[in-house]
């Protein structure tokens, strides 16, 4: 059609038909649907409504058996917690302090003593597997007396380096035995090394200690961790792999209020 031909009731008569589309469009994508939502929610409480009208002691006791599911499977969970959190963490006599300074105090003793403790515990795990020879160069350091000093959160113990000797499928079992150990850690570096003949083989790593004190799991432990801590600096152990082999817990990132216990040296192979 010629534009110059258009006339006015043209005009209208294509504006009329461009807004009923438009109207039509935003009636079946907008309008109907929200319509239809809001008609099944009325439904869905309508519904609810005459049940409880209908028989309310059986709405209570149905909201009675949630609520005390709800609290049992709560336990249950805590309980879980609960149990990993004692595997994971020290001895009483050794319980990293937590609350305030005045709850810290009492615990201070065993704080002190700690490092020491994981030392010697590594040790023994160390060399707890017959047929290989085991080198240990692990080192400790007296945290800081101040009990504000202490974490709220993991405590790394940096140990140091160790060495295993045997033959090469005994030095891996021994390696992945880690994986065992009720502490959390991390064997990073391992380096294997064929030192003698039949295939006995040298392995070098370094162990890495985390340990968490054992708080209410559903309290946030306070951002920054408090004051530094005393010898090694506080501050979680920089991000490394993990162990080989299968559960090993891979190195941590440095954790929020961590404190770690640095050590140096290196193992010496047989």
């Amino acid at each position: 059609m010629n534009a110059s031909k258009l006339t006015a009731i043209h005009v209208y008569i294509i504006g009329g038909v461009v807004a009923l589309i438009l109207g039509l469009g935003l009636y079946f994508m907008l309008i109907k649907p929200t319509q239809e939502e809001v008609n099944s929610a009325e439904s869905t409480k309508e519904q609810k409504l005459t049940k409880l009208q209908q028989n309310p002691d059986q709405a209570i006791k149905t909201a009675t058996a949630d609520r005390d599911k709800a609290q049992a499977e709560l336990a249950t969970a805590k309980a879980k917690w609960n149990a990993v959190m004692v595997h994971q963490s020290p001895p009483p006599q050794y319980k990293i302090p937590t609350g305030s300074r005045e709850q810290r105090l009492p615990l201070m003793a065993g704080w002190w003593q700690l490092p020491a403790y994981v030392q010697r515990d590594a040790e023994r795990f160390a060399r707890g597997m017959p047929a290989v020879q085991v080198f240990t160069d692990f080192k400790s350091q007296t945290p800081s007396p101040e009990p504000n000093a202490v974490p709220p959160a993991q405590v790394v113990f940096d140990l140091g380096n160790m060495s295993c000797t045997g033959s090469f499928s005994q030095v891996l079992a021994w390696t992945r035995r880690w994986n065992q150990y009720h502490f959390p850690n991390a064997v990073d570096g391992l380096a294997l090394q064929l030192v003698g003949a039949k295939g006995r083989v040298t392995a070098t790593a370094h162990l890495t200690i985390y340990i968490y004190p054992m708080v209410d799991p559903t309290v946030v432990p306070p951002a920054g961790g408090g004051a530094p801590g005393g010898p090694g600096g506080s501050g979680g152990m920089p991000g490394s792999g993990g162990m080989p082999g299968s559960g090993g817990m891979p190195g941590s990132g440095g954790g929020s209020g961590g404190i770690q216990f640095g050590s140096s040296g290196g193992a010496s192979p047989p």
